[in-house]
Parts: C-alpha cells; sequence; structure tokens
C-alpha cells in the first residue's frame, strides 16, 4: 500500500472527480465512441485531441457547464476546434443509445400543460 495516492489510484479518482464517471464507465463510454466514430483516418488530417481527452473535455462541459475558451486553453487547443470536438463526441453516442432510450409513457404525452424533467442541462451557448 502507498503512502501517498498511488498513480492507478489517483488518475481514478480524479477522473471520477472531474468527470463524474468511474473508470469503468469512463472506459465503456470511451469503447462506444470508438466503434461509433472513426476518429484516426489515415488520409486526413490528425485530431489535436485523442479521443480519450476529447471525451474527457466533453464530460467537463456537459458536468461543469465550463466555457468552451475554458476548456480550450486547459487542453491547449483553440476554441473553434474544442466546439468542433465537443459537438463530435457528445452526439456519437446518440446513434448507440437511441434503441435503448425509454420510451415516453403515455400518461405524460396527455397531460395538459407543461411537463417539466429535472436534471435538464440547459445550454448556454458560449
Amino acid at each position: 500500500m502507498c503512502n501517498t495516492p498511488c498513480p492507478t489510484t489517483r488518475k481514478t479518482t480524479d477522473s471520477h472527480r472531474t468527470t463524474g464517471l468511474g473508470s469503468a464507465r469512463f472506459t465503456t463510454i470511451l469503447n462506444m465512441l470508438t466503434t461509433s466514430l472513426t476518429w484516426s483516418r489515415p488520409i486526413t488530417k490528425p485530431h489535436k485531441l485523442t479521443l480519450t481527452k476529447a471525451q474527457k473535455a466533453t464530460l467537463l462541459y456537459l458536468r461543469h457547464n465550463q466555457t468552451e475558451e475554458t476548456l480550450a486553453e486547459n487542453f491547449k487547443v483553440s476554441q473553434p476546434t474544442i466546439s468542433q470536438i465537443i459537438t463530435t463526441v457528445e452526439t456519437a453516442p446518440l446513434h448507440v443509445l437511441t434503441p435503448a432510450a425509454p420510451s415516453i409513457p403515455q400518461t405524460l404525452l396527455n397531460v395538459y400543460g407543461t411537463v417539466i424533467v429535472d436534471g435538464t442541462i440547459v445550454p448556454t451557448y458560449n
């Protein structure tokens, strides 16, 4: 046992604190992205971030509502680059998860008025 945080323990803990996902869930999502995206293409210019860093940047954007400018500075890329990466990464799981998404119960569809879903992320369009 280490007196100081062991490198693998610290990495998992840090990732969990920042992204909200443990290493197993982070890896599961990364594997889904790997199957639904072609991140590295031999004939095109390579991405400025690895898929792992792109996923982390997207999760930070969604969980902490960090601005694209802040993320771009932290990941040492431009704001347009981080914007394009976030758009690509956050829409990719939709193709994989859409069949697994539960349908809206008929009782909610018949409600008169407005239905508020708790936990909805409201984009800030920064």
